[in-house]
């Protein structure tokens, strides 16, 4: 699925809106985590979720929707966690939602694929336009074939998973550091002014 257009976003009600992914929000690593740069990810809880019209809850991603940039190189890919969840994704992206029952591969490993030089390139052959900005449409996203994982490869992907789990928790451990730091220097400095 595609996400909003700003125009379109700008006019639905203010009152029970959750916040939106934009690219910049979406950071790679092997894996990719949606983070937002500005502000702490705001998710609805369930009784704002029911006030959403009808037509933004298309737009409302779940975990483990994998999110695609429709713009680059690169292609950025992450995978939509508890924290994201229930956010909605700009026009220049696109998720993926998994079919539980018919889709082999989880998600942590069609975005390690994607962001992966293979997948990059597997993109770029699907993607037009020029070589510094290149766009790649949904309905080719879905043409995009990924190799699904072996049974001889099923360790090496529960690696990737302990690696993202790890990661994760790194980045959250330097959030909170941060948060500290600067708490810390606004009780020391910020009584100066």
């Amino acid at each position: 699925m595609r996400g909003i257009y700003s125009y379109k976003w700008s006019s639905f009600p203010g009152e029970a809106l959750p916040d939106i992914i934009r690219i910049e929000d979406i950071e790679t690593d092997p894996i990719g985590i949606v983070r937002k740069k500005e502000k702490p990810i705001c998710a609805l809880d369930d009784q704002s979720r029911k006030r959403i019209p009808e037509d933004l809850k298309k737009h409302l991603v779940e975990e483990g929707d994998v999110l695609v940039t429709l713009t680059g190189p690169p292609f950025k890919c992450a995978v939509v966690d508890s924290t994201s969840a229930g956010l909605v994704i700009s026009e220049n992206i696109a998720a993926i939602r998994l079919e539980k029952e018919r889709d082999a591969a989880p998600p942590e490993y069609i975005a390690l694929y994607l962001n992966s030089p293979w997948g990059q390139k597997d993109l770029l052959t699907y993607a037009t336009g020029a070589a510094h900005l290149r766009k790649i449409t949904p309905d080719k996203l879905s043409r995009l074939t990924i190799p699904c994982p072996t049974p001889e490869t099923q360790d090496a992907y529960d690696f990737v998973r302990a690696y993202y789990r790890h990661e994760k928790l790194r980045m959250e451990e330097q959030e909170v550091r941060t948060r500290l730091m600067t708490g810390i220097l606004q009780k020391i400095f910020g009584r100066r002014r």
